[in-house]
């Protein structure tokens, strides 16, 4: 993620925005799993998207409107029902209270996903710039073609400084199984473990002794 300002510079882009997936929880009219994606404020003017009711994201949101949130057309008809009141009321959505901000427009849809929850990227607090891995969506200046874009993304992204260390992803990744780990011991079933697998046994020579 802390990449994709140095490419920002690129003369043959007309921009360019991060975004990242996940699952999100909606609570509105019970409870409901969706998916949903992290995104930068640039993201929809990347696009070329205009809200339905409201509006979307905008650079000066992540700093006054970190914790808003834009939804998709689906998800405001069938959780919402199309009510235009909902625009501008908080809502728990993915774990904390989100204030729906605008509406996508119907038919909206992007790659072969349908995302029904947009959030800032840079109020997620479990992301980390210098080791996030992310995707990012680019639109070419006028005139541009993409192998020179291609070919200027390269060279910029040799000149970037080295964020990611080589052994980084596999320090997260080792923190992550253990804290998986230690919960797992912590849990009641994985205590009673041991006394099933002692009763087994102690079942097993019983019946081998008989015989």
């Amino acid at each position: 993620l802390a990449k994709i300002p140095g490419w920002r510079k690129a003369e043959t882009l007309d921009g360019i925005a991060a975004y990242a997936g996940y699952r999100a929880l909606v609570e509105a009219q019970g409870v409901r799993e969706v998916s949903a994606v992290m995104v930068e404020p640039e993201f929809f003017r990347v696009l070329g998207v205009q809200a339905q009711a409201g509006r979307l994201f905008q650079e000066p949101d992540t700093k006054s409107c970190a914790d808003c949130v834009v939804i998709g057309d689906e998800l405001w008809r069938s959780a919402f029902h199309a009510d235009r009141g909902a625009i501008g009321r908080t809502y728990k959505i993915a774990g904390r209270p989100l204030k729906i901000i605008g509406v996508l427009p119907a038919g909206f849809w992007f790659f072969t996903d349908s995302p029904e929850v947009w959030t800032l990227i840079t109020s997620a607090s479990f992301v980390d710039p210098k080791t996030t891995l992310v995707y990012a969506i680019a639109r070419l200046r006028p005139g541009a073609s993409e192998k020179t874009s291609l070919d200027e993304l390269r060279r910029l992204y040799r000149n970037l400084p080295p964020y990611i260390k080589s052994n980084a992803v596999v320090r997260a990744a080792r923190q992550v199984e253990e804290a998986r780990i230690t919960s797992l011991m912590q849990d009641p079933l994985y205590r009673l473990l041991p006394i099933v697998l002692a009763g087994i046994f102690v079942f097993a020579a019983v019946s081998r002794s008989e015989e």
